[in-house]
């Protein structure tokens, strides 16, 4: 993407992660509850320059290797017809911000695997173009969340039986959990690893706890 198509696509997402109009706030206001694409997002993770500084430089250089893998794979599905031809079905939704699953990765009994992630979200812009920001992860109930990165991401989860919403390493396993890894290039990405995807480009949102949020939605 040239320099000037990247400026265009920039302002529209910043359009399009602002479109429901709540304002963005600098990254230093925590927010007790955020909401992006209509789910909640209780709790927030502490900054990524702390959670590195915690990390062994093992898990840091995991993280490294992890996201720099994940990077690589997801040029194959910067287009959306090319995502879609790979088995990624887009869920309804009337945001901007879509999501796409792919049914054979979550039953393959692969977690947090480079070449195959569970899902896509992909930005509408407002000119109507797909752009791709990055993969979700998944594990199913049961199943055990990898966390090579220690302390630099956790996994979450919207189900209330596990208590919270960012999940400890081990915890909740009997919970559906995710993971959003943000790899986009048109925005500048503070944090890759951190959920939801306006606090990935730097701000959070204050808004009201959204009562209806799906125990199973990414």
């Amino acid at each position: 993407m040239t320099s000037s198509l990247r400026r265009s696509f920039h302002i529209s997402l910043i359009a399009t992660v602002a479109v429901s109009g709540v304002a963005l706030a600098p990254a230093a206001a925590t927010a007790s509850a955020a909401v992006d694409s209509g789910h909640v997002h209780h709790e927030m993770s502490a900054p990524l320059k702390q959670r590195m500084a915690s990390a062994t430089p093992k898990q840091r250089k995991a993280a490294a290797s992890l996201l720099a893998q994940i990077t690589k794979s997801l040029l194959r599905f910067e287009d959306e017809p090319d995502a879609v031809a790979a088995g990624f079905v887009a869920r309804p939704s009337g945001n901007r911000l879509i999501h796409y699953r792919n049914p054979r990765n979550r039953r393959d009994g692969q977690a947090l695997d480079p070449n195959a992630p569970e899902g896509l979200v992909f930005a509408r812009t407002t000119g109507g173009e797909l752009r791709l920001l990055g993969a979700v992860f998944t594990v199913q109930r049961g199943e055990t969340a990898p966390t090579p990165g220690g302390p630099i991401f956790q996994w979450h989860t919207h189900d209330t039986s596990c208590g919270s919403f960012l999940v400890e390493p081990g915890a909740c396993p009997s919970t559906f959990r995710m993971l959003h890894v943000w790899t986009t290039d048109v925005v500048t990405i503070a944090d890759p690893w951190i959920q939801p995807f306006r606090m990935a480009m730097g701000g959070a949102v204050h808004h009201s706890i959204n009562p209806n949020s799906s125990s199973r939605a990414a």
